[in-house]
Protein backbone atom coordinates (compact mmCIF):
# COMPACT_ATOMS: atom_id res chain seq x y z
CA UNK A 1 0.00 0.00 0.00
CA UNK A 2 1.38 3.61 -1.34
CA UNK A 3 1.46 6.13 1.58
CA UNK A 4 3.56 9.26 2.34
CA UNK A 5 3.56 8.55 5.73
CA UNK A 6 7.13 6.68 5.92
CA UNK A 7 8.64 8.36 8.47
CA UNK A 8 7.07 9.11 11.64
CA UNK A 9 7.53 12.83 13.19
CA UNK A 10 4.15 12.88 15.53
CA UNK A 11 4.80 12.39 19.25
CA UNK A 12 1.48 13.26 20.70
CA UNK A 13 -0.56 10.68 21.89
CA UNK A 14 -3.99 10.16 19.51
CA UNK A 15 -2.67 12.86 16.60
CA UNK A 16 -1.81 10.87 12.76
CA UNK A 17 1.58 9.55 12.10
CA UNK A 18 3.36 12.68 9.90
CA UNK A 19 6.77 14.00 8.45
CA UNK A 20 8.48 17.03 8.38
CA UNK A 21 8.41 18.89 4.25
CA UNK A 22 12.00 18.18 3.55
CA UNK A 23 10.85 14.56 4.20
CA UNK A 24 7.42 15.23 1.87
CA UNK A 25 9.37 16.78 -0.98
CA UNK A 26 11.70 13.94 -1.45
CA UNK A 27 9.22 10.85 -1.08
CA UNK A 28 6.67 12.78 -3.50
CA UNK A 29 9.73 13.52 -5.94
CA UNK A 30 10.68 9.81 -6.07
CA UNK A 31 6.88 8.49 -7.28
CA UNK A 32 5.98 7.83 -10.33
CA UNK A 33 3.06 8.71 -12.29
CA UNK A 34 1.20 4.95 -11.93
CA UNK A 35 2.16 5.50 -8.08
CA UNK A 36 0.98 9.08 -7.75
CA UNK A 37 -2.65 7.99 -9.88
CA UNK A 38 -2.68 4.57 -7.65
CA UNK A 39 -2.41 7.05 -4.40
CA UNK A 40 -5.46 9.37 -5.64
CA UNK A 41 -7.76 6.44 -6.49
CA UNK A 42 -6.95 4.60 -3.22
CA UNK A 43 -7.60 8.19 -0.65
CA UNK A 44 -10.47 9.40 -2.69
CA UNK A 45 -13.01 6.21 -2.60
CA UNK A 46 -15.86 6.16 -0.69
CA UNK A 47 -17.45 3.70 1.74
CA UNK A 48 -20.78 3.31 2.82
CA UNK A 49 -22.98 6.19 2.63
CA UNK A 50 -26.17 6.80 4.94
CA UNK A 51 -27.74 9.89 3.40
CA UNK A 52 -31.28 9.60 3.80
CA UNK A 53 -32.37 13.15 4.99
CA UNK A 54 -30.49 14.08 1.27
CA UNK A 55 -32.15 11.19 -0.56
CA UNK A 56 -35.66 12.93 0.80
CA UNK A 57 -33.74 16.66 -0.52
CA UNK A 58 -32.59 16.22 -3.55
CA UNK A 59 -34.19 19.27 -5.19
CA UNK A 60 -32.45 21.47 -2.53
CA UNK A 61 -28.94 20.60 -3.63
CA UNK A 62 -26.94 22.14 -6.91
CA UNK A 63 -25.41 18.85 -7.18
CA UNK A 64 -26.02 15.48 -6.00
CA UNK A 65 -23.22 14.85 -3.74
CA UNK A 66 -24.34 12.99 -0.88
CA UNK A 67 -24.91 14.75 3.01
CA UNK A 68 -24.01 11.97 5.12
CA UNK A 69 -26.89 12.40 7.91
CA UNK A 70 -24.60 11.93 11.01
CA UNK A 71 -23.15 15.15 10.02
CA UNK A 72 -25.41 17.06 8.12
CA UNK A 73 -26.21 20.43 9.23
CA UNK A 74 -29.81 20.59 10.61
CA UNK A 75 -31.79 24.26 11.38
CA UNK A 76 -34.57 25.10 13.64
CA UNK A 77 -37.76 25.90 12.42
CA UNK A 78 -38.23 29.21 13.49
CA UNK A 79 -40.93 30.41 11.29
CA UNK A 80 -44.02 27.99 10.01
CA UNK A 81 -42.67 26.58 6.54
CA UNK A 82 -38.66 26.98 7.90
CA UNK A 83 -36.78 23.95 5.85
CA UNK A 84 -34.45 22.28 8.32
CA UNK A 85 -32.31 21.02 5.77
CA UNK A 86 -30.09 22.64 3.87
CA UNK A 87 -26.54 21.56 1.53
CA UNK A 88 -24.07 21.76 4.41
CA UNK A 89 -21.86 19.28 6.16
CA UNK A 90 -20.53 19.59 9.85
CA UNK A 91 -16.82 18.70 9.14
CA UNK A 92 -14.62 18.44 12.65
CA UNK A 93 -10.96 17.66 13.20
CA UNK A 94 -9.50 17.38 16.49
CA UNK A 95 -12.18 19.59 18.35
CA UNK A 96 -12.18 22.10 15.59
CA UNK A 97 -15.40 22.29 13.48
CA UNK A 98 -15.81 23.82 10.25
CA UNK A 99 -19.13 23.56 7.84
CA UNK A 100 -18.69 22.87 3.85
CA UNK A 101 -21.44 23.90 1.99
CA UNK A 102 -22.85 24.46 -1.45
CA UNK A 103 -23.28 28.08 -3.01
CA UNK A 104 -26.52 29.33 -1.92
CA UNK A 105 -29.30 29.96 -4.53
CA UNK A 106 -31.42 32.72 -4.88
CA UNK A 107 -34.33 30.12 -2.92
CA UNK A 108 -31.99 29.00 -0.15
CA UNK A 109 -30.14 32.08 0.31
CA UNK A 110 -31.87 32.64 3.69
CA UNK A 111 -31.05 29.58 5.11
CA UNK A 112 -27.49 29.78 4.44
CA UNK A 113 -27.67 32.89 6.60
CA UNK A 114 -29.98 31.22 9.20
CA UNK A 115 -27.26 28.87 9.45
CA UNK A 116 -24.76 31.37 9.82
CA UNK A 117 -26.92 33.02 13.04
CA UNK A 118 -27.81 30.01 14.67
CA UNK A 119 -24.22 28.60 15.17
CA UNK A 120 -22.97 32.02 15.70
CA UNK A 121 -20.38 31.52 12.71
CA UNK A 122 -17.68 34.76 12.35
CA UNK A 123 -15.23 33.41 9.87
CA UNK A 124 -16.67 32.60 6.37
CA UNK A 125 -14.85 31.59 2.84
CA UNK A 126 -16.08 31.33 -0.49
CA UNK A 127 -14.15 29.47 -3.25
CA UNK A 128 -16.46 30.51 -6.20
CA UNK A 129 -14.73 32.09 -8.73
CA UNK A 130 -16.20 36.17 -8.98
CA UNK A 131 -17.33 35.27 -12.71
CA UNK A 132 -19.66 32.75 -11.16
CA UNK A 133 -21.72 35.20 -8.96
CA UNK A 134 -25.01 36.34 -10.49
CA UNK A 135 -28.20 37.23 -9.24
CA UNK A 136 -29.99 36.40 -12.69
CA UNK A 137 -28.21 32.97 -13.39
CA UNK A 138 -29.71 29.98 -11.38
CA UNK A 139 -26.79 27.90 -12.58
CA UNK A 140 -24.52 30.41 -10.86
CA UNK A 141 -24.00 31.50 -7.03
CA UNK A 142 -26.46 33.12 -5.75
CA UNK A 143 -24.64 36.88 -4.17
CA UNK A 144 -25.47 36.54 -0.62
CA UNK A 145 -22.87 39.53 0.58
CA UNK A 146 -22.63 43.13 -0.70
CA UNK A 147 -19.72 43.73 -2.75
CA UNK A 148 -19.76 47.45 -2.44
CA UNK A 149 -18.64 49.54 0.83
CA UNK A 150 -21.48 50.68 2.58
CA UNK A 151 -24.20 49.21 0.83
CA UNK A 152 -26.44 46.34 2.42
CA UNK A 153 -28.68 43.55 1.01
CA UNK A 154 -31.72 42.41 2.70
CA UNK A 155 -32.49 38.76 2.66
CA UNK A 156 -36.22 37.48 2.48
CA UNK A 157 -37.48 40.43 2.96
CA UNK A 158 -35.56 41.66 5.77
CA UNK A 159 -35.58 39.11 7.64
CA UNK A 160 -31.80 39.52 7.60
CA UNK A 161 -29.66 42.12 6.74
CA UNK A 162 -26.54 42.21 5.85
CA UNK A 163 -23.63 45.00 5.26
CA UNK A 164 -20.44 45.61 4.08
CA UNK A 165 -18.34 48.10 6.33
CA UNK A 166 -15.04 47.14 5.03
CA UNK A 167 -13.27 45.56 1.99
CA UNK A 168 -9.60 44.82 1.46
CA UNK A 169 -7.99 43.39 -1.75
CA UNK A 170 -4.99 41.02 -0.90
CA UNK A 171 -2.76 38.99 -3.34
CA UNK A 172 -5.41 36.25 -4.51
CA UNK A 173 -8.32 37.04 -2.18
CA UNK A 174 -10.58 40.15 -1.08
CA UNK A 175 -11.33 40.75 2.79
CA UNK A 176 -15.26 42.01 3.68
CA UNK A 177 -16.09 42.77 7.06
CA UNK A 178 -19.63 41.98 7.13
CA UNK A 179 -21.87 43.54 9.56
CA UNK A 180 -25.04 41.08 9.96
CA UNK A 181 -28.43 41.74 11.46
CA UNK A 182 -31.55 39.55 12.06
CA UNK A 183 -35.11 41.26 13.05
CA UNK A 184 -36.67 37.93 14.33
CA UNK A 185 -35.61 36.04 18.07
CA UNK A 186 -32.56 34.03 18.28
CA UNK A 187 -33.07 31.08 16.37
CA UNK A 188 -31.08 28.78 19.47
CA UNK A 189 -29.75 25.46 19.39
CA UNK A 190 -29.22 23.98 15.82
CA UNK A 191 -30.92 20.02 16.12
CA UNK A 192 -28.01 18.50 14.58
CA UNK A 193 -25.55 20.88 17.05
CA UNK A 194 -26.42 20.68 20.40
CA UNK A 195 -23.66 20.50 22.58
CA UNK A 196 -20.96 22.96 23.85
CA UNK A 197 -18.62 20.57 24.99
CA UNK A 198 -16.52 19.36 21.57
CA UNK A 199 -15.58 15.96 23.51
CA UNK A 200 -19.68 15.21 24.01
CA UNK A 201 -20.14 15.05 19.86
CA UNK A 202 -19.46 13.10 17.44
CA UNK A 203 -16.18 13.69 15.25
CA UNK A 204 -17.60 15.70 12.26
CA UNK A 205 -20.53 17.18 13.49
CA UNK A 206 -20.12 20.99 15.35
CA UNK A 207 -20.36 21.48 18.63
CA UNK A 208 -22.17 24.31 20.43
CA UNK A 209 -25.29 26.25 20.78
CA UNK A 210 -24.77 29.53 18.72
CA UNK A 211 -23.93 32.55 20.43
CA UNK A 212 -25.80 33.96 23.31
CA UNK A 213 -26.03 37.40 23.37
CA UNK A 214 -29.04 39.40 22.71
CA UNK A 215 -30.16 38.57 19.06
CA UNK A 216 -30.93 42.56 18.53
CA UNK A 217 -27.44 42.60 18.31
CA UNK A 218 -25.47 42.92 15.16
CA UNK A 219 -22.52 40.81 14.41
CA UNK A 220 -19.26 41.05 12.88
CA UNK A 221 -18.19 38.61 10.21
CA UNK A 222 -15.48 38.46 8.57
CA UNK A 223 -15.80 36.64 4.41
CA UNK A 224 -12.60 35.57 2.27
CA UNK A 225 -13.37 35.44 -1.12
CA UNK A 226 -10.35 33.46 -3.13
CA UNK A 227 -12.12 35.03 -6.70
CA UNK A 228 -9.80 33.80 -8.62
CA UNK A 229 -9.60 30.21 -8.17
CA UNK A 230 -10.32 27.73 -11.18
CA UNK A 231 -9.98 24.27 -9.84
CA UNK A 232 -8.91 23.08 -13.72
CA UNK A 233 -6.03 25.39 -13.87
CA UNK A 234 -3.33 25.18 -11.53
CA UNK A 235 -3.97 27.78 -9.00
CA UNK A 236 -1.99 30.75 -7.42
CA UNK A 237 -0.46 29.05 -4.58
CA UNK A 238 1.24 31.87 -2.84
CA UNK A 239 -2.44 33.46 -2.72
CA UNK A 240 -3.98 30.51 -1.52
CA UNK A 241 -2.07 30.03 1.48
CA UNK A 242 -1.41 33.74 2.36
CA UNK A 243 -5.49 33.27 2.89
CA UNK A 244 -5.34 30.33 4.79
CA UNK A 245 -2.88 31.77 6.76
CA UNK A 246 -4.73 35.19 6.99
CA UNK A 247 -7.97 32.44 8.08
CA UNK A 248 -5.43 31.28 10.62
CA UNK A 249 -4.96 33.85 12.79
CA UNK A 250 -8.21 35.26 12.62
CA UNK A 251 -9.47 31.70 14.07
CA UNK A 252 -7.15 32.37 16.72
CA UNK A 253 -8.45 35.28 17.64
CA UNK A 254 -12.27 33.81 17.44
CA UNK A 255 -10.77 31.24 20.02
CA UNK A 256 -9.65 33.70 22.20
CA UNK A 257 -12.59 35.95 22.57
CA UNK A 258 -14.65 32.92 22.74
CA UNK A 259 -16.87 33.18 26.25
CA UNK A 260 -17.01 29.88 26.70
CA UNK A 261 -16.07 26.50 25.80
CA UNK A 262 -18.06 27.33 22.46
CA UNK A 263 -15.71 28.13 19.15
CA UNK A 264 -18.19 28.47 16.09
CA UNK A 265 -17.55 26.90 13.03
CA UNK A 266 -15.87 28.32 10.36
CA UNK A 267 -18.19 28.05 6.83
CA UNK A 268 -16.43 27.05 3.58
CA UNK A 269 -18.57 27.66 0.93
CA UNK A 270 -18.11 26.12 -2.50
CA UNK A 271 -20.20 25.70 -5.65
CA UNK A 272 -20.78 21.87 -4.96
CA UNK A 273 -18.95 21.65 -1.47
CA UNK A 274 -15.84 19.77 -3.07
CA UNK A 275 -12.81 19.96 -4.05
CA UNK A 276 -11.20 23.84 -3.83
CA UNK A 277 -13.96 24.14 -0.37
CA UNK A 278 -12.69 20.79 0.70
CA UNK A 279 -8.85 21.74 -0.22
CA UNK A 280 -9.50 25.00 1.93
CA UNK A 281 -10.14 22.54 4.97
CA UNK A 282 -7.40 20.46 4.37
CA UNK A 283 -4.84 23.42 4.61
CA UNK A 284 -6.62 25.04 7.61
CA UNK A 285 -6.32 22.18 9.31
CA UNK A 286 -2.91 21.49 8.68
CA UNK A 287 -1.53 25.47 9.14
CA UNK A 288 -2.31 24.22 12.86
CA UNK A 289 0.00 21.01 12.37
CA UNK A 290 3.24 22.92 10.80
CA UNK A 291 2.86 26.42 13.50
CA UNK A 292 2.99 23.78 16.51
CA UNK A 293 6.27 21.92 13.77
CA UNK A 294 4.37 18.88 14.94
CA UNK A 295 3.52 16.57 11.67
CA UNK A 296 2.45 17.34 8.04
CA UNK A 297 0.25 15.14 7.60
CA UNK A 298 -1.95 15.86 4.32
CA UNK A 299 -2.58 12.23 3.77
CA UNK A 300 -4.54 11.64 6.82
CA UNK A 301 -5.90 14.63 7.07
CA UNK A 302 -7.79 13.91 2.96
CA UNK A 303 -9.18 10.75 4.55
CA UNK A 304 -10.29 12.03 7.93
CA UNK A 305 -12.50 14.73 5.65
CA UNK A 306 -13.36 12.05 2.71
CA UNK A 307 -14.94 9.55 5.82
CA UNK A 308 -17.25 13.23 6.56
CA UNK A 309 -17.68 14.58 3.15
CA UNK A 310 -18.53 11.94 0.24
CA UNK A 311 -16.65 12.77 -3.01
CA UNK A 312 -14.51 15.54 -1.36
CA UNK A 313 -11.62 14.95 -3.53
CA UNK A 314 -12.33 14.32 -7.67
CA UNK A 315 -10.63 17.21 -9.43
CA UNK A 316 -6.84 15.62 -9.57
CA UNK A 317 -5.51 19.26 -10.37
CA UNK A 318 -7.18 20.13 -6.91
CA UNK A 319 -5.61 17.01 -5.28
CA UNK A 320 -2.30 17.88 -5.91
CA UNK A 321 -2.73 21.29 -5.57
CA UNK A 322 -3.33 20.71 -1.85
CA UNK A 323 -0.05 19.19 -1.20
CA UNK A 324 2.06 22.27 -3.11
CA UNK A 325 -0.16 24.89 -1.29
CA UNK A 326 0.68 22.52 2.12
CA UNK A 327 4.50 23.10 1.15
CA UNK A 328 4.06 26.45 1.15
CA UNK A 329 2.47 27.12 4.31
CA UNK A 330 5.16 25.29 5.56
CA UNK A 331 7.99 27.55 3.82
CA UNK A 332 5.91 30.61 4.92
CA UNK A 333 5.48 29.56 8.85
CA UNK A 334 9.23 29.18 8.71
CA UNK A 335 9.50 25.11 9.03
CA UNK A 336 10.53 24.80 5.60
CA UNK A 337 12.66 27.36 3.19
CA UNK A 338 13.29 25.59 -0.66
CA UNK A 339 10.65 27.26 -2.93
CA UNK A 340 7.41 25.02 -3.84
CA UNK A 341 7.79 26.05 -7.27
CA UNK A 342 10.83 23.90 -7.89
CA UNK A 343 8.76 20.83 -7.06
CA UNK A 344 5.72 21.53 -9.16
Amino acid sequence: MLSLLLINKCIKVGESSGQKPTDFITIMSKLSEKQIKGQFDQITNPGRLLAQAFMENLDKNRFPVPILDKHRVKLSEKIPGDSTYLPATYARFNRDDYTIIQSPTKQNVVDFWRMVWQDGCKLIVSVIESTNISDSDASKCYPYWPQKVNKSIDIANGRFTVKLSRKKEEKGYIVYELIVSTHEEHEGTSEGNTSKNPKDDAPGSAAGTGEPDDTATPRKIFLLHLNEWNESKWPDIDGIASCVAFLHRKWKQTVIQATDDYVPPVVIQGHAAINRSCAIWVMANLVKQVEQKECFDVEHLMRSLIRIRPGALTHRTVFFAKFAIAYRLASMLGWSSPSVRSYR
